[in-house]
């Protein structure tokens, strides 16, 4: 019974996340930059950068333009892209700035 109830769970968890959508990028330098809705009905993301730590985040569409903003401690992180999938990412942490050219893909 307990083997059902945790695989129904396990299958309930797959089927949810399956309505989430997110984005694949790579900059113009080959880093990678995945980034998740956290559900449906909201506009918070995660944000991971070259399959390591998920950040929390932003996002906001204005027009065709999709923004994703991530804070960190002594900087941050803002992405913009059109929905054809060519963008920027802007990245600051201490006194280091740094502009890339992305270009995205959008998964379902």
């Amino acid at each position: 019974m307990k083997r059902i109830l945790i695989g129904t769970l396990l299958l309930y968890s797959t089927v949810a996340n399956a309505t989430q959508s997110s984005v694949i990028c790579k900059t113009d330098t080959g880093d990678y930059i995945d980034i998740v809705s956290k559900g449906e009905q909201t506009n918070d993301v995660l944000v991971q950068v070259n399959g390591g730590k998920f950040y929390d985040g932003h996002s906001m569409l204005m027009n065709n333009m999709l923004i994703v903003t991530v804070d960190f401690i002594e900087g941050g992180m803002m992405l913009n892209m059109d929905l054809s999938g060519k963008g920027d990412m802007l990245m600051a942490l201490k006194d280091k700035n740094a502009r890339y050219s992305l270009h995205c893909n959008f998964r379902k």
